[in-house]
C-alpha cells in the first residue's frame, strides 16, 4: 500500500500516515493506512489495495491472487524506480538553483554596497578602485546567471537565452552526467 501511495502522488510520512494527494489546502498526515486499505480522515477518500492500483492504471481489473499481486508489485517497483530518478533530478536541479541564486545574491549585494558607498563620497581612490570592481563584477556574471536561472526554470522567451528553455533537455543533460551546463544565450 505504501509503493502504491507513493505513485498515487500521496506523499508517505511515516509507516502508517501519509498526506493525502486529493484534499484541498493543507493535509498534512491525514491518511492512515496499512498494508490493506487506505482512508483520509478530512476529505472522506478511501481504498482498498487493488482499487487504488486500479484507480493507478496497475491492475487491468479486478483479479485476485499472487500472480496479480507480484504482477502490481513489479509494476510498482518499475514506476518507483522511475520516480526515484527524477527526483534525484530533481535534486540536481534545486542544488543549481541555489548555487546560481547564491552567486547572484552575494554578488548584488556587494555591488548595492559598492554603489551606496561611491554615492557617500567618503572613499579613498583605492575603495573607489574596489567599489567599481565589485560593481563591475556584478555586472559581468548577471547574463549569464539570469540565463542559468532561465534555463534551470525552463523559462520561455527567455531575454538571455536564444531559444526557449524545456525540461526534458535539461533532464537529458542530467542524465549524461553534464556536470556544467552552458545555456545557449543571446547574443545581446
Amino acid at each position: 500500500m505504501r509503493d502504491l501511495l507513493a505513485v498515487g502522488g500521496f506523499r508517505v510520512r511515516t509507516a502508517i500516515r501519509a498526506d493525502c494527494a486529493r484534499c484541498v489546502g493543507r493535509s498534512r498526515g491525514t491518511v492512515s493506512y496499512n498494508a490493506e486499505v487506505a482512508h483520509c480522515f478530512r476529505c472522506g477518500w478511501k481504498a482498498n489495495r487493488l482499487t487504488l492500483a486500479r484507480e493507478l492504471g496497475l491492475a487491468r481489473k479486478a483479479r485476485t491472487g499472487s500472480r496479480a499481486n507480484a504482477r502490481v508489485r513489479r509494476e510498482v517497483q518499475h514506476r518507483a524506480k522511475n520516480e526515484g530518478g527524477i527526483r534525484a533530478f530533481t535534486q540536481w536541479r534545486d542544488e543549481r538553483l541555489r548555487q546560481v541564486s547564491g552567486r547572484h545574491y552575494a554578488l548584488s549585494r556587494a555591488a548595492l554596497r559598492a554603489e551606496q558607498a561611491l554615492a557617500s563620497g567618503a572613499l579613498t581612490p583605492e575603495e573607489q578602485e574596489l567599489a567599481w570592481s565589485a560593481m563591475g563584477r556584478f555586472r559581468h556574471e548577471e547574463a549569464r546567471l539570469s540565463a542559468a536561472f532561465d534555463v534551470l526554470t525552463c523559462a520561455k522567451a527567455s531575454a538571455w537565452l536564444e531559444c526557449d528553455s524545456r525540461i526534458e533537455e535539461l533532464f537529458e543533460y542530467w542524465k549524461a552526467g553534464g556536470s556544467s551546463f552552458q545555456p545557449r544565450t543571446s547574443s545581446f
